[in-house]
């Protein structure tokens, strides 16, 4: 059996509910120095926040509601 080898740099998708957003985002700026390794992901409001406290660029998902979600994958 082989070793696999993972990169140095991960992607990391942050995701809080919206009671949890200010602990998400006092997380994010204790491990601010982490996290300035790695590709950050999170959801549309999650993602503004965190981009502002951690002045980094992170990719931003659209949330959407079960029904929009059930819709778009209907429809594929």
């Amino acid at each position: 059996m082989s070793n696999r080898i993972l990169s140095t740099r991960k992607r990391i998708a942050l995701v809080a509910h919206d009671n949890m957003k200010d602990e998400m985002i006092q997380w994010a700026v204790y491990n601010k120095a982490a996290l300035a390794k790695h590709r950050l992901y999170a959801t549309g409001t999650t993602g503004t926040l965190l981009e502002t406290a951690l002045d980094q660029s992170i990719s931003k998902f659209f949330k959407w509601t079960l029904r929009e979600a059930t819709s778009k994958l209907a429809h594929r």
